[in-house]
Order: C-alpha cells, then sequence, then structure tokens
C-alpha cells in the first residue's frame, strides 16, 4: 500500500465523491464500524483513503499518525512488494484479490498474519477507482498449521502410524503408516474394527480386546504391546497408545498411535533371557563355592593340628630345617582356612537374601561391632569420632558387616599414632543420605580405588600390615550393592581414606 505521496486525512472529506458517497451512507458506515472486521480502502493509486475504527485501534496507531506516514511501515518488508502487486493486478483486471501479509502492531511489536480480501470499483464511467477490503488476522491458524506440520515430522520421524476408531459407525481410520506396520495393504485391511484384530496375532487377541473394551466404559489412556502378523506370515511386535475421548457422557472415539517395537522387544527378551541364564549360573558357582570351601576345612584343619602335634612332640628330633618346615605348614594352613572362611562368607552373601528390617538404628549397630573389636582397639589406642548415624531400612546383621570391615581396614592400614576413626552421615546434593568412614591411615593411590573392591587384590606384599586375603573390601562392596546402594572413597597416599556409602 503506497505512501509515496502526501496522504490525505483518514476522514470522509479527504476521499473521491464516489467514495465519499458509499462511506457517507449510514448503513455502510454503521456496518463497517459495528463488525469485528478491519476494514479498509484505498484509491487507484493505493493511497489508504479509509480505515474503520476497529483497523486503527488493532494497529495501535493514531489516525494522525497513519495520515502522515500511512501503513507501509506496518507492513513486513517482505510482503510488501508482493501484495502491492496484487493489488494492482486486481486494479489492472478488475478480479478480486485475496493475499496474505504480515502486519505489525505498534502496541506489542509483534508481526501478525493477516488474511487479505478485496474487491476493485468502479466509478460512474466505468474506470478501476478504489480497493474495498477486509483483513482477517489468521496468526491463531497460522500457528496451528506449523504446529500441525511439526506434529506431521515428528509422526514420521518416530515411524508412527495414526489412527481413529469410530464405535458408533465401527469404522477404522488409518493411515497408510498403519498399514505399512500391520503388514497390509488398503486392499487387505478391512477398516473395522474387527478387520482390525484380524492382523493381531491369535494368542494376542484377548489381552487386546479387553484394553478396547476398558476404554470404551471410561475416558482413559492405554498403551500396549501385541503381535501383528503380515499376510507372509512374518510376525511383528507392535506397541498401540491411544487415549477414549467423550462427549456429554458418549463415546465418540478412540484415537492413537502405533510403532514397530520388534527390535525393542526382542532385544529385552534377550537382556532377561541372558540375566536368568546369568543368575542360575552365578547360583552354581556360589553354591559350588560354598560346598568346595566347606569341605576343603576340615582337611586343613587336620593339617595345620599334625604339624603343631609334629612340633611339640618330634620337635627334638628334628634339625631347624624341619622344625622351619614344620612351622611354615601350620602358617600356609593356616592362611588358606582364612580364605576358605572369606570365599565362605562371599557365597552366602550370594545365596542369603537381605533380612531387611524398618528404622534400624545405626548407632546401635555400630556400637554393638565396636564393642565386638574393643580389645583391638584397646591394644592400637584408636580414638573414635562420632556423629549420629540414625535410622534406616537396611539389613542390620549384614551392615554390621560392612562396618566391622571397614573400621579393621582402617585399623590395619594405619601407622599413625594415635589411629583416628571418624563415622558420620551427610547429606548429597540429590538429597539422599550417605554415610562414611574415615580413617587418617596410609591412603590409597587414585589409579588404585576402584582395584581395592575387586576380590583377592592386595595393594601391599602379602605379609605387609598384617596379611589377609584381600576380600573385606569386596564384601563391603557386595553388602552395599545388595541394598541397592554405591560406594566410593576419596583417599590420598599418606592423608587417610574415607569410604562413602548409600543403602
Amino acid at each position: 500500500m503506497s505512501s509515496a505521496e502526501p496522504t490525505p486525512p483518514l476522514s470522509a472529506t479527504a476521499i473521491p465523491d464516489e467514495v465519499a458517497a458509499v462511506l457517507a451512507g449510514d448503513r455502510f458506515r454503521h456496518l463497517a464500524e459495528s463488525i469485528p472486521q478491519l476494514i479498509w480502502i484505498t484509491d487507484a493509486q493505493l493511497v489508504v483513503r479509509y480505515l474503520n475504527p476497529q483497523f486503527i485501534e488493532y494497529l495501535g496507531e493514531t489516525p494522525q499518525t497513519l495520515a502522515v506516514r500511512g501503513w507501509d511501515h506496518l507492513v513486513h518488508p517482505d510482503d510488501l512488494e508482493p501484495h502491492r502487486q496484487r493489488m494492482l493486478n486486481s486494479l489492472a483486471t478488475g478480479e478480486p484479490m485475496v493475499s496474505e501479509m504480515r502486519l505489525r502492531r505498534v502496541t506489542d511489536g509483534s508481526w501478525r498474519w493477516m488474511l487479505n480480501r478485496a474487491t476493485p470499483i468502479r466509478d460512474a464511467q466505468g474506470r478501476l477507482q478504489s480497493l474495498y477490503g477486509a483483513c482477517t488476522d489468521i496468526q491463531d491458524l497460522k500457528d496451528t498449521q506449523a504446529e500441525l506440520q511439526r506434529a506431521r515430522l515428528a509422526i514420521e520421524a518416530a515411524d508412527l502410524g495414526t489412527w481413529t476408531w469410530l464405535p458408533q459407525q465401527d469404522r477404522f481410520e488409518a493411515d497408510a503408516a498403519v498399514e505399512r506396520l500391520l503388514g497390509r495393504t488398503a486392499g487387505e485391511f478391512d477398516r473395522t474394527l474387527q478387520g482390525f484384530l484380524a492382523c493381531v496375532h491369535p494368542e494376542d487377541v484377548e489381552g487386546l480386546r479387553a484394553v478396547i473394551e476398558g476404554a470404551l466404559r471410561a475416558p482413559t489412556a492405554f498403551s500396549h504391546d501385541y503381535r501383528t502378523v503380515t499376510t507372509q506370515g512374518r510376525q511383528r511386535w507392535i506397541r498401540g497408545s491411544g487415549r477414549s475421548l467423550f462427549q456429554h457422557g458418549q463415546l465418540e472415539q478412540i484415537a492413537g498411535v502405533i510403532r514397530d517395537v520388534t527390535l525393542e522387544i526382542e532385544v529385552q527378551q534377550a537382556l532377561e533371557s541372558n540375566a536368568r541364564e546369568l543368575e542360575r549360573a552365578n547360583a552354581e558357582l556360589d553354591d559350588f563355592t560354598y560346598v568346595a570351601s566347606h569341605d576343603l576345612k576340615e582337611p586343613l584343619r587336620g593339617m595345620g593340628s599334625y604339624a603343631r602335634f609334629l612340633l611339640e612332640d618330634y620337635a627334638e628330633r628334628l634339625d631347624d630345617t624341619g622344625r622351619e618346615m614344620l612351622v611354615a605348614l601350620g602358617q600356609q594352613a593356616e592362611r588358606m582356612q582364612r580364605l576358605i572362611e572369606d570365599l565362605l562368607q562371599i557365597a552366602r552373601l550370594g545365596r542369603e537374601p537381605l533380612r531387611r528390617l524398618p528404622a534400624v538404628a545405626l548407632d546401635q549397630v555400630l556400637d554393638e561391632v565396636l564393642a565386638s573389636l574393643d580389645h583391638l582397639l584397646r591394644e592400637r589406642q584408636v580414638q573414635l569420632q562420632r556423629e549420629p548415624l540414625g535410622q534406616l531400612d537396611c539389613d542390620p546383621v549384614r551392615v554390621g558387616e560392612l562396618l566391622r570391615n571397614l573400621i579393621t581396614n582402617g585399623i590395619k592400614y594405619n601407622q599413625a599414632t594415635p589411629p583416628v576413626l571418624a563415622f558420620g552421615r551427610q547429606r548429597l546434593a540429590g538429597g539422599e543420605d550417605a554415610f562414611f568412614v574415615r580413617d587418617n591411615g596410609i591412603g590409597i593411590r587414585a589409579e588404585d580405588r576402584e582395584r581395592v573392591f575387586a576380590p583377592f587384590k592386595r595393594l601391599h606384599a602379602r605379609d605387609r600390615y598384617g596379611g589377609g586375603s584381600g576380600v573385606g573390601l569386596t564384601i563391603v562392596k557386595k553388602i552395599v550393592e545388595a541394598h541397592h546402594g554405591s560406594i566410593w572413597l576419596e583417599s590420598q597416599p599418606g592423608r587417610g581414606s574415607t569410604f562413602y556409602f548409600t543403602l
């Protein structure tokens, strides 16, 4: 719309006689100022000659500003010239004009899509003199179209098929993707509920029918997996999701989507099968470890006893080398027996379920553990620092074993004078509580922090720091994982270690 030449005031007196005559009519003015449409009139040079009050209010401009500047500055730059050409073409041919353009509202600076419809008007001599038009805000329609386009692209990208079942007519409406996912062509697909159920594996029909019957009774959303059999006999797993829609208490339709989840189901089934096989293998291994360890205990005890008897009764008949060999034999038997005890404990963790109790007083559990280790604590003159641990649902016996192992580790691998052990409870960033046992011992290098939880992995020589089989922290980790928790540590060599765990 042109503003190249001065624009007369927006009033009936400033426009051609023919236009003024129309505007002077009460019927036109009353109509133009009472309907919600945005009415405009231009002359043959595309100069705006009239805007109804609704249009001026919509734009947020004043009549005086529009009279001076026109309204080209309110039209989007990309739309201005195409719109002008359509208006000129309408004036040249006498054909009505329909166009879309974006207008800027001064009140909020937003660009709004408008639908323009205009009719060219002739004067008394039959010359095309002006355009009478109306604007309609179609921004919401444009937004809806864009949303539908995004939804369509998302559906295509997700390989979804969309369907609607109208129960009153028993009409099943579906797109081509549904036919493809069900393995049917348009001619092979009877578009009724029974025709749809005919595509479902016979073993899954009743389950799916029960889901549909539930949706028929009340508004509900559902999701259900079933198999479909193509006309070539191939089976696919389909996941159907939908919702039943009611109007005034009456079911209008059930609508939803389907997608192929064959790979997902097959992978899940394989994982479950592997998990069952692994669980069976672990159970067999636990049984074997338990039985073998139990059966080895007696012979080892006998070997240790015979070595001790020989030293007591026949030491004078042996030379120094013989006596040293008997001492070594007894020590090896004792070390082997401790190893078997540790193996039995690990096996027992796998064989026996947790006995989780509600609101276990963890401070009382710690008291009992410390009381059982009283002799060791006094001998090493260990200093204890304690914060309240509170209550937690857990297996108190297993948690006691966990604390015992962390305490003995903190004392064994400690050369400080005196050794210090600290116990406490700490709130993590995610809101979960972690418990900790802190010592001032020799510490652990960063590269060894994962190795310490592996079975039979000692970071030092076999007989250093009191020896041991290297399964204490393995047992700790197994107890934590049995409680569906996690364990980690912070440590620096020479500055002690802090073990954190959640239950």
